[in-house]
């Protein structure tokens, strides 16, 4: 389990961490965007007449329209939040900045000057972006291939190596540094947030925890009481889930309570309707202002869902497939400890539908009828 969430939190760190890069390469393509106007036109006035500053000109007209691409696909990006599109759009757009350099850098040797590569680069160390390590190194072996190349065809001086080595170690010596710190500070902000509002979702499911579920159940029983609406809870148990565990490991054992709890969610489609898991492979649904048979319909569908994906159980169980054993209890609460009473409720229905052999769905009968004497609802077994 501890492995598990370690994954889990990595995964979000590392989702914060492409919107915080995101963001640095659109303020750095907006400052781009800007640049590259101005250094066509000293490009225009200064190499006037020359081949290469017509070139120098075509190229940066054509970096000027990606540069803008690059403005609209961050800004999309961010706004809708997009983690798998941050990180394509942030690692392209540094790809793109790098053979930028280099582009400039050579039409600046042909042209003989060499002051607008490093103008470009101060301009990203102010910006600089959070590399991981393994992207880190990719720019290094690009960077030191170019170098290479310069000197191959250019007899590039120790002084212009030396300038663009130094240039390049500040630039990923600050992104090392801004990498870790920030690592370091979203795994702050992501456990804070785990031990605060973040404790209400479960780790392994993504449905409300305990926590969660008993804060929101209490707000939704004390709407029930003021509007004198019915109010059905429904406990749902995974079937010989301590045989499955021991036949096929607890990490199976671990995907099933999350292929069932998804299954759960799918079939509750009412706004209003709560869905959580407590603990092991037992869930819980609330529903608010049902109808009727709404509940036994909602058990009946779960249950439906459930036998359908045909799941492969434990080989020691007279059932092929997993299954579920589900308690149903309902009535218009008075109060709010009425909550406790119709838990107390569904979960022996549910206890009866194990001790039925499970793969059943019996709904309480009593409490409905003792709190509301109008129409008792009537055990079911399926």
């Amino acid at each position: 389990m501890g492995e598990r969430l370690r994954r889990q939190e990595n995964i979000r760190v590392l989702a914060r961490l492409s919107m915080e890069n995101i963001r640095r390469a659109f303020f750095t393509s907006m400052i781009c965007a800007g640049l590259i106007p101005v250094l066509l036109v000293i490009n225009m006035i200064s190499l006037s007449g020359q081949t290469v500053g017509g070139v120098l000109t075509g190229l940066l007209i054509f970096f000027e329209i990606l540069d803008i691409v690059f403005v609209i696909l961050s800004f999309l990006a961010m706004k809708n939040r997009d983690d798998e599109l941050s990180l394509k759009v942030y690692r392209v757009f540094w790809g793109f900045f790098e053979l930028f350099s280099f582009v400039i850098i050579y039409a600046n040797k042909i042209a003989g000057t060499g002051s607008t590569f490093y103008s470009v680069m101060l301009i990203v160390l102010m910006l600089v972006p959070a590399l991981e390590p393994m992207e880190m190194m990719y720019g290094i072996a690009a960077e030191a291939v170019y170098i290479i190349f310069l000197f191959a065809t250019f007899g590039t001086n120790g002084f212009e190596v030396f300038n663009i080595i130094i240039m390049n170690v500040l630039l990923y010596a600050m992104s090392r540094y801004l990498f870790k710190h920030t690592i370091e500070h979203i795994r702050l902000k992501e456990r804070v947030k785990d031990s605060d509002g973040g404790a209400d979702i479960d780790k392994m499911t993504g449905l409300l925890s305990r926590k969660g579920f008993e804060r929101r159940a209490y707000q939704s029983i004390m709407t029930s009481v003021r509007s004198r609406k019915r109010f059905s809870i429904l406990m749902i148990d995974i079937d010989g889930l301590q045989a499955y565990n021991s036949e096929y490991g607890t990490k199976r054992g671990d995907n099933l309570i999350c292929a069932i709890g998804e299954l759960i969610r799918s079939a509750v489609v009412k706004n209003t309707d709560i869905v959580a898991r407590l603990d092991g492979g037992k869930f819980i649904v609330c529903m608010e202002g049902a109808h009727g048979k709404d509940d036994e319909k909602l058990a009946g569908k779960v249950k439906e869902y459930i036998d359908r994906k045909r799941i492969p159980g434990a080989k020691d169980r007279k059932n092929r497939f997993v299954t579920v054993s589900i308690g149903v209890a309902t009535a218009v609460p008075t109060v709010d400890n009425d909550y406790y009473e119709l838990y107390d409720a569904a979960e022996n229905s549910m206890f009866s539908a194990k001790d039925m052999g499970g793969d059943t769905i019996v709904s309480d009968e009593e409490t409905y009828e003792k709190k509301n004497a109008v129409r008792p609802v009537a055990a079911v077994v399926v």
